[in-house]
């Protein structure tokens, strides 16, 4: 009936309700988009200039089309507004690490140590809590930044020690509530929800963690603790 997260338009689902991964560049809630224009904003207010620096996709997943559209969406946009910046990798050929934070560890250690030039990596999920682990470990905090998605409490650690400059929220907690919001609601009144309806993510910092935190402290079991 209803699909969250994923769409899948061939199943008998009649309504979506989720994040925008299919690169309809024309919606300001593409999650690509919106990484990238607060990563736009984040550099012109810290003097950071796309421009002639070196920019690396990293990905748990490459093969994925969401990785892959998440992508395609950042580096239009970090292009259009910054047309000197180079990046280390394509959206069909970003750097693929896996999820498990040990085996990233690994892989990022490696990509790191063989591309000294990268001093920003857009990351398309949870990955850019152990880059940011990284980053620290290696100091190169004010040199090397990284951008990803979703929030936890790792991800609240390296934000606020300022490992990772920001994460896009894909809002689960919004997918759920549309999700059983839209079941009731048909159930009861018959009232279809929408065909398609995006989430409205929110981009966290460590300027706004304590919004964040107070958020997900209403939440059971969010995983989401200062």
């Amino acid at each position: 009936f209803y699909t969250l997260n994923t769409d899948s338009p061939t199943s008998h689902r009649v309504a979506y309700y989720g994040p925008d991964d299919n690169e309809v560049m024309s919606n300001p809630l593409e999650l690509g988009r919106v990484a990238a224009r607060y990563a736009i904003t984040w550099a012109r207010a810290n003097g950071y200039s796309f421009n002639g620096k070196t920019v690396a996709l990293i990905t748990g997943d490459a093969t994925a089309p969401w990785a892959q559209s998440r992508m395609v969406a950042f580096v239009q946009t970090i292009k259009a507004s910054y047309p000197k910046v180079k990046f280390a990798d394509t959206p069909t050929t970003g750097y693929s690490t896996g999820f498990d934070p040990p085996t990233v560890i690994a892989e990022m250690t490696s990509y790191m140590t063989g591309h000294p030039d990268v001093s920003f990596y857009f990351d398309t999920d949870w990955e850019s809590v152990q880059i940011g682990q990284l980053i620290a470990r290696k100091h190169l905090q004010n040199k090397v930044y990284t951008l990803g998605y979703n929030l936890n409490a790792a991800y609240v650690q390296v934000i606020e020690q300022h490992d990772v400059i920001g994460t896009v929220d894909q809002r689960y907690d919004l997918q759920g509530e549309a999700w059983v919001e839209g079941c009731a609601k048909f159930l009861l009144t018959g009232q279809r929800p929408p065909t398609y309806k995006f989430a409205q993510p929110s981009v966290w910092s460590a300027s706004n963690m304590s919004q964040a935190l107070k958020l997900y402290s209403t939440i059971p079991n969010s995983g989401v603790t200062g």
